[in-house]
C-alpha cells in the first residue's frame, strides 16, 4: 500500500477524494443510512492517516480531520505497521536499530525509521548536535525514495547505515571527553576526511568555552571562527572556510 502511493500525484488525488468524502460525512452524519458504510469510511480514514504520517511527517494528521471524522478515527483507528509519532518508549539509537530489524515489510520499516529518526533529531539535537547532520542524510534518503530515485531495498539499506552511524556516534560520545559542540565538530571534520580532526575539535572546545554566547554575539562568533581557522590552516588551508561554515551551521541548526 505504501509502495502504491509513492507517486505524489496519486497521493494528492487520494487526499482530494478523501477530503470531499469527509465533508459529505460531516454534513450527513449521523443519518441512519450511513451506518452500513461506517466501516468502509473508517478504513479510508485509516489509509489517509497512514499516508499522511508516512509522507507528510510534519503534518499533525488528527488535526487535519474534521470534527466528526476525527472522533471516528480516534475511536477506531490504530495505524497499522507505522510507528505512532507519540510512541511511549524513549527513542535511542538502540531503539532505532531494533526498528530496522523488525519482521515487517521493507516499506514499513523505511517509514518507521524515518519517523523515528525525525523524532529523535527534533527532541535531542539541542543536546546532541551531531544528530543534525545525520538526520539530514536520512532526509536525503527519504527524498530520493519518494521521488523513486531509489528502490525500497536501497532506501532501507541506506537508512540502516544511518542508524549504524547513530549507534556508533552515541557510543563514541559516551566515551569522549569532548563537550557536545566540539564532539559535533569532530564528526563533521571526520566526515570530510580532515587530517588532524581531533586536534581541531579540541581547539573548537576551547573556543566554544571561551565564547559561550557565540550564537547571539557577532564578536564571539568571530573569535570562534578565528580559532577554528587557526586550527585548520595547516592541514586544510584550501577548505578551512567551508569546513568552519559547515560546523557552525550544524550547531546553529541544532539549537534552533
Amino acid at each position: 500500500m505504501l509502495e502504491h502511493f509513492r507517486d505524489q500525484e496519486r497521493r494528492e488525488g487520494y487526499y482530494t477524494y478523501f477530503r470531499e468524502l469527509e465533508e459529505l460525512y460531516e454534513i450527513l452524519s449521523p443519518a441512519p443510512f450511513l451506518r452500513p458504510h461506517i466501516d468502509d469510511y473508517e478504513q479510508l480514514g485509516r489509509l489517509y492517516q497512514v499516508l499522511r504520517a508516512a509522507y507528510e511527517p510534519h503534518a499533525t494528521v488528527d488535526r487535519s480531520f474534521l470534527r466528526k471524522t476525527e472522533r471516528l478515527v480516534q475511536e477506531h483507528t490504530r495505524t497499522p505497521g507505522i510507528e505512532p509519532m507519540e510512541a511511549e518508549y524513549e527513542l535511542t539509537p538502540e531503539v532505532l536499530k531494533n526498528l530496522a530489524d523488525q519482521d515487517k515489510p521493507d516499506a514499513v520499516k523505511v517509514f518507521n525509521l524515518l519517523i523515528a529518526v525525525r523524532k529523535l533529531v527534533e527532541e535531542e539535537a539541542a543536546r546532541m548536535p551531531y544528530l543534525v547532520s545525520i538526520g539530514e542524510r536520512a532526509e536525503a534518503v527519504a527524498e530520493a525514495f519518494e521521488q523513486r530515485l531509489s528502490t525500497t531495498q536501497e532506501a532501507l539499506s541506506q537508512l540502516t547505515k544511518v542508524v549504524e552511524e547513530l549507534v556508533d556516534a552515541e557510543e563514541r560520545r559516551k566515551k569522549s571527553d569532548l563537550p557536545d559542540e566540539a564532539f559535533a565538530a569532530l564528526l563533521v571534520l571526520e566526515r570530510n576526511a580532515v587530517r588532524g580532526a581531533e586536534t581541531a575539535a579540541r581547539a573548537s572546545a576551547a573556543a566554544f568555552d571561551a565564547n559561550p554566547h557565540w550564537r547571539e554575539s557577532a564578536d564571539q562568533e568571530k573569535e570562534v571562527r578565528l580559532s577554528l581557522y587557526r586550527a585548520l590552516k595547516n592541514s586544510e588551508p584550501k577548505r578551512m572556510f567551508g569546513l568552519v561554515d559547515g560546523i557552525l551551521s550544524v550547531l546553529k541548526r541544532a539549537s534552533s
